[in-house]
């Protein structure tokens, strides 16, 4: 069976979301419910405490899931629980909402974020601060990942030339 996968918001508004400042990003358009809507997801999507089939229902049937490209639930189930036997102590906090930009023909939205993390395991943790960009659809109904991005600095970051 084919899967037809759902319109993508084109990387020129991912390219503006990533350099948009935070009142240029979340202008008029932003209605404070939006903004509200997207806050409340991402906490409970960042949730440490979801079991791995949790994790993947927070995401649309096909996603583009980091460096996997279009995936789905399973596979994301299967990523998130091979991650949790890795890091089994984790704890993180949503430290800011940087930019929403909401698609003007459907009810989603690219949104810049960013997450502070410790994670931990037999002696050995890491911490710091990652960043996401996340395309945010169904804001309407039920919120889903359509497709998400994240630059953690030091580990994937862009370098400079």
């Amino acid at each position: 069976m084919r899967h037809v996968m759902k319109r993508w918001i084109p990387g020129a508004l991912l390219l503006a979301c990533m350099a948009a400042q935070p009142a240029a990003a979340s202008g008029d358009a932003v209605t404070p419910v939006m903004r509200d809507k997207v806050r409340d997801f991402l906490i409970e999507f960042i949730d440490p405490g979801k079991t791995p089939q949790e994790y993947a229902a927070c995401f649309s049937e096909v996603s583009e899931y980091y460096h996997h490209g279009a995936v789905r639930r399973g596979h994301i189930a299967r990523d998130v629980a091979y991650f949790l036997r890795r890091w089994p102590q984790r704890d993180y906090r949503l430290v800011s909402i940087d930019a929403i930009v909401p698609d003007p023909e459907d009810d989603r939205a690219l949104v810049r974020y960013a997450v502070r993390y410790a994670v931990s395991r037999q002696g050995q943790a890491a911490s710091g601060t990652a960043y996401y960009i996340a395309q945010i659809g169904n804001l309407d109904d039920r919120p889903e990942v359509e497709r998400i991005e994240e630059i953690i600095p030091g580990k994937n970051a862009p370098r400079a030339p």
